[in-house]
């Protein structure tokens, strides 16, 4: 079925230093520009924490950044990290991690990349 989300299961790049937890925005490029990660045409940036591995939560398959940041549960991320992102069969989705402290500030984010999914 091409209508539902399949699993991408991705891998942190290298975790900046000071990083406690961490979590992954995405979207695809006929929503907006890579960079603003909209996985739909709201103009707001898509976010997950599953950690790899798990089933998609068709309820609630991810969370829009801003309005929906309280319900985002980053994952434990110290060294390295894994989680899946629900995406959309054969779309290409651009993933960034945004890397958090133990207070939960932000402190900073890795570079954009491509990732296609058949």
């Amino acid at each position: 079925n091409r209508q539902q989300f399949e699993p991408l299961n991705v891998s942190s790049p290298t975790v900046l230093s000071g990083t406690a937890t961490a979590f992954v925005e995405f979207g695809y490029g006929e929503n907006g520009a890579p960079v603003r990660m909209n996985c739909t045409t709201r103009n707001e940036a898509c976010a997950t924490a599953s950690p790899a591995g798990t089933a998609i939560n068709l309820d609630a398959p991810f969370y829009f950044e801003k309005t929906e940041a309280s319900r985002l549960k980053p994952i434990a991320c110290t060294q390295s990290c894994s989680v899946v992102i629900p995406v959309l069969p054969q779309h290409v989705v651009y993933v960034r991690w945004v890397f958090l402290n133990s207070a939960g500030a932000v402190l900073g984010r890795s570079a954009t990349y491509p990732v296609a999914m058949n």
